[in-house]
């Protein structure tokens, strides 16, 4: 049985995810910051049945129709079905997909054990951590906190909510209870480097998600150069599958590597694509067939090796990183195309989030609604330009190339 799992980050939700395994069941994690429409479709899509809440998010979650709202609390101890074995399902993260719909990425036991154990030993993660736990349990960088830590017997400190949306607040939080280990994306790093936060404590600073400016990194490094510095790559479908330790940087060298794949997997180059394969893979998409092990994932990340270490060079495709989620391009613009005041539409990445170019009649103001309403946070476009018609090239395709910011008469949502 699958169960949706709405709750925050604290010691009850990790609970919750560990118990739902526990019994046998396969964990459908949610984000309170997810439209109710979207949040909905993904758990009739995963066919949950219950969800599963924490006292902040019961509101939303009897908003929920289809499913059973079941409030996180104390339950009497109750036997267990026999423990669920290494090849049944254990969870799925639900990501953006290019047709509009988000997949659903699914994870036996087997698979999902993989990457804790070796994140735990590359950082040896030992009792006398504090891991702090950012990351929405939606989110794949949460799986970190969930089981290395336990692996390792560590201790994890949840960062409040309001922290995560307050840099300050989240500086004053890390200074009060000194973690020594943080895995997040850059974007907050870089947040709390300009809120000049004491992160003294830190043994570790691990990232990933997206590209970490050199600048930035470099002026980190230099503020605090006792930590170790670990920079994680891997899609959803892979979790981290390549890892390279940042020794040295100045604030003109080149974009770092991603580095070199783990043991638990292997890698090759196909084509200039990187190309993933190994028990810790996905199992494959929610709804479509399961592969056995071993698996293989086609990342779509082109890739050069040098030195011993892959270096990133950009996507096949149309998907981007903001703050560190990804997004199809492609969804973003089936839900802006599906506005009445819309007849056609382009997004682009404009610098830390998202830009939408559209032809129609449509107000700025009530598209963004409309976006807000179907799409989560890092998927609703900063800046909406209204357009005669989106340019085109000679094979009648939209030449995204072309698009960029109107400098006259900006919109009013930029």
């Amino acid at each position: 049985a699958r169960v949706g799992l709405l709750a925050g980050r604290d010691a009850a939700a990790s609970a919750a995810f560990h118990g739902i395994l526990a019994a046998g069941c396969v964990t459908v994690p949610l984000s309170g910051n997810t439209p109710v429409a979207r949040m909905a479709a993904t758990l009739a899509d995963a066919g949950a049945e219950v969800v599963l809440h924490d006292a902040a998010h019961a509101r939303l979650a009897g908003r929920l129709e289809g499913v059973r709202a079941v409030a996180l609390e104390p339950l009497p101890d109750a036997p267990l079905d026999p423990a669920p074995g290494s090849d049944d399902l254990a969870y799925i993260l639900y990501t953006s997909g290019s047709t509009g719909r988000p997949k659903g990425v699914t994870w036996d036991h087997r698979g999902a054990l993989a990457f804790p154990r070796w994140a735990a030993a590359r950082l040896d993660l030992g009792p006398d951590d504090r891991v702090a736990a950012v990351a929405p349990l939606s989110f794949d960088l949460s799986t970190f906190d969930l089981f290395a830590v336990v692996e390792a017997g560590a201790h994890t400190i949840y960062a409040p909510r309001e922290a995560l949306l307050f840099p300050a607040t989240l500086a004053a939080w890390i200074a009060e209870r000194r973690p020594t280990v943080m895995y997040a994306v850059p974007t907050l790093w870089t947040r709390l480097l300009e809120q000049r936060a004491d992160l003294s404590s830190l043994r570790a600073v691990v990232f990933a998600g997206e590209v970490f400016p050199v600048p930035a990194l470099a002026a980190l490094m230099r503020a605090f150069p006792t930590a170790r510095y670990e920079n994680w790559y891997g899609p959803t479908e892979t979790n981290v599958c390549a890892a390279h330790r940042v020794v040295a940087l100045a604030p003109d060298d080149p974009p770092i590597p991603i580095g070199r794949v783990p043991s638990h997997l292997s890698g090759r180059v196909e084509d200039g694509e990187l190309v993933i394969e190994g028990e810790a893979v996905m199992c494959g998409y929610w709804g479509e067939a399961m592969s056995p092990p071993p698996r293989r994932h086609a990342t779509g990340d082109l890739v050069r090796e040098k030195g011993g270490a892959l270096h990133f060079h950009g996507r096949r495709d149309r998907q981007v990183k903001v703050r560190g989620h990804r997004v199809e391009l492609g969804e973003v613009e089936h839900a802006i195309g599906q506005h009445p005041g819309v007849s056609e539409c382009a997004v682009v990445l404009d610098g830390e989030g998202l830009a939408a170019y559209y032809a129609g009649d449509a107000d700025a103001r009530a598209l963004r609604l409309h976006c807000a309403a179907r799409l989560p946070s890092p998927m609703v476009p900063t800046a909406l330009h209204r357009v005669e018609s989106l340019p085109r090239t000679d094979t009648g395709k939209v030449a995204l190339a072309s698009l960029s910011p109107p400098r006259p008469d900006p919109s009013p949502m930029e």
